[in-house]
């Protein structure tokens, strides 16, 4: 059997199972030509959604689709003997050229693409306090307070740099100007959210509610009307207090609500039951899935704009994946119609492992142009 560069992307929304690429360790079969050919359309897809992500903060497929894809394209490219490419493309900065560093890095998220990914995790962190929060859909910030005062807000950029928010930051009430009776210095770490009442993720989606907020940021006069639909959720304090008990407390007495979506678990099933509750019960913003986080971490002197250990992203259930294709076999009714199978490597989707999806008729399968 001929190996496949094909894909294919299904949504549960349509009835259909939605994949996402097989981190499969061998090379593929066919010839090298073949390779380079399905490498050069995958590169295509990824350069038109990293386009419409940094350039018009749209998110044209789930994350996990885009992950799959990433994570097929560096097993490609070893196996051609390429060089690696860099994990993530940096947004390009603004035509103001004003991006600043950030006074502590931020680090983004390994994502756990199966429950049996976030159990590994778990049993290899099972010696620490762990803690659970809600992953909000919007967009990343670090807040510097000195003596108390907000001095600097800074998009996460690439995570070393990022842009002056500092003025609009000023326009959004649920950033606090001032933290009473706070260290000389603090950096806090979070997400700045489009408020929505009773949102329930399940049912509402992020229906583009992080594009949303980049809209209102990207005005460098932001109205005080508009800076009121702004939430902003904090999930880390670098250099705060060692334990998440002692971190909680004191942001609860600034006045911000952390502690009101972070909760200690140590058990697998633990982690996937509050999963679930968030993606079924109202919340006041859109989220993504959810974040394990250790209670204790390394020195924030000593992150790196990398992934850390100490934390991981469990996304919720996938309404789309990108599936590879292996074959597609075609079944005959009793009326004689004609139906293509496409047989995926397996991926899972809404928790449970997919191997294969009706391309409905003849004529979508021609559409769709996977081979035979």
């Amino acid at each position: 059997m001929r190996y496949r560069y094909l894909f294919v992307l299904v949504m549960s929304i349509l009835g259909w199972p939605a994949p996402a690429l097989s981190a499969t360790t061998d090379c593929p079969s066919g010839t090298p030509q073949q390779l380079h050919h399905g490498l050069d359309r995958l590169q295509a897809k990824l350069d038109r959604w990293d386009e419409a992500y940094y350039q018009r903060g749209e998110r044209l497929v789930e994350d996990g689709v885009y992950d799959a894809a990433k994570r097929r394209q560096q097993h490609w490219r070893a196996c051609l003997g390429q060089a690696e490419l860099p994990d993530s493309v940096p947004a390009p900065p603004s035509p103001a050229d004003d991006r600043i560093l950030h006074p502590i890095v931020q680090t983004g998220l390994t994502k756990a693409d199966s429950r049996q990914t976030m159990a590994e995790w778990l049993m290899a962190h099972q010696q620490h306090s762990l803690w659970i929060q809600p992953k909000v859909d919007g967009v990343a910030i670090t807040l510097l307070y000195e003596h108390g005062a907000l001095t600097e807000a800074v998009s996460r950029g690439d995570g070393v740099r990022g842009q002056n928010w500092l003025t609009q930051a000023r326009q959004i009430p649920a950033i606090p100007e001032r933290l009473e009776n706070a260290p000389p210095r603090v950096v806090l770490q979070g997400e700045l959210y489009l408020k929505r009442a009773d949102h329930i993720q399940s049912e509402d989606g992020t229906a583009g509610a992080r594009s949303d907020v980049i809209g209102l940021l990207a005005r460098h006069a932001l109205d005080a009307s508009d800076g009121q639909r702004i939430g902003l959720f904090v999930w880390d304090w670098p250099d705060g207090p060692a334990t998440m008990q002692a971190r909680l407390a004191t942001l609860t007495a600034w006045g911000l609500d952390t502690a009101d979506y972070t909760l200690p678990v140590a058990a697998f099933d633990e982690i996937a039951k509050q999963r679930d509750v968030w993606y079924h019960a109202p919340l006041p913003f859109a989220t993504d899935g959810i974040v394990v986080r250790q209670s204790q971490r390394p020195p924030a002197a000593t992150w790196v704009a990398q992934p850390p250990a100490w934390a991981i992203a469990w996304k919720h259930p996938a309404r789309q994946r990108l599936a590879q294709v292996e074959s597609v076999e075609f079944s005959i009714g009793r009326t004689g119609r004609i139906t293509p199978v496409a047989i995926l490597q397996p991926v899972e989707l809404n928790d449970r492992t997919i191997t294969r999806v009706s391309l409905g008729s003849l004529e979508r399968w021609r559409k769709l142009d996977i081979p035979a």
